[in-house]
């Protein structure tokens, strides 16, 4: 009803297989737009379960698509009727990494490695709380409201950054970053030239293969999930520092 309501000419999905399915059923045509679909995702989850039948269905509602465009990072399969391989989209910094570190009142002589940390998604309820032990070298800028303090000097900053920032001018203006790995992060550290330390993922099937696609085009490490409740994160951040990979063009 929406789509006719509004006299749409097409749909452009990131990357639910219900709009799809609803282009179809008004015959406009749709395009996917993502490094994965999750019918792919879900696949290890459901597969010979009692929800087998999601798995299907999301295949056949993507298959109604004409096009599914493939951002990198994502496995090459598809279950539209036809895909191609698209170029990296990423966010893009518009504020210089000096001017980030003046409009947080970092001091210009602060000779620290900036760390910006943004687990991105995870809901702290049940935590208990971190300490972050050592790291006399690095100055942290945690994002987001989580049970982590530091034994240095940090800044907290909320999701919602202030006006004058971007996540992107974060990215950019630090040495490196701490992470949840995801497409977005991912494409973004690339894009920047940007160290990663990757918190581990686990039963997510797209960490492995974005994990090898960052340690392909840019220093990376990872951090167990038991060493970063830990707060035991020192060397997971200097490895990604001392790592020679270099950055793709």
């Amino acid at each position: 009803d929406v789509l006719k309501r509004f006299k749409c000419a097409g749909v452009v999905s990131d990357i639910p297989a219900l709009p799809v399915r609803a282009a179809a059923n008004v015959g406009i045509p749709a395009v996917g737009l993502s490094n994965f679909t999750w019918d792919w995702i879900l696949e290890p989850l459901f597969e010979g379960s009692k929800l087998e039948y999601i798995l299907k269905q999301l295949a056949a509602d993507y298959s109604r698509g004409q096009l599914h465009l493939c951002l990198p990072f994502g496995p090459s399969t598809s279950p539209f009727a036809y895909s191609e391989n698209a170029p990296l989209v990423s966010r893009v910094a518009s504020v210089l990494p000096t001017e980030v570190r003046k409009r947080l009142n970092i001091p210009i002589h602060d000779n620290r490695k900036l760390v910006v940390v943004c687990p991105g998604g995870w809901e702290p309820e049940g935590w208990d709380a971190i300490q972050v032990r050592g790291c006399d070298n690095f100055h942290f800028i945690m994002v987001g409201k989580l049970p982590i303090s530091f034994d240095g000097p940090v800044l907290h900053l909320p999701h919602n950054l202030p006006k004058n920032l971007s996540f992107p001018d974060l990215v950019q203006a630090a040495d490196v970053l701490l992470t949840k790995p995801g497409y977005g992060i991912a494409s973004e550290c690339v894009t920047h030239k940007t160290p990663s330390v990757l918190i581990e993922r686990p039963s997510f099937r797209e960490t492995p293969i974005l994990t090898r696609w960052m340690r392909k085009y840019g220093p990376c490490s990872e951090i167990s999930l038991k060493d970063f409740f830990s707060g035991l994160w020192e060397r997971s951040l200097e490895q990604a520092l001392r790592r020679k990979t270099p950055c793709a063009d």
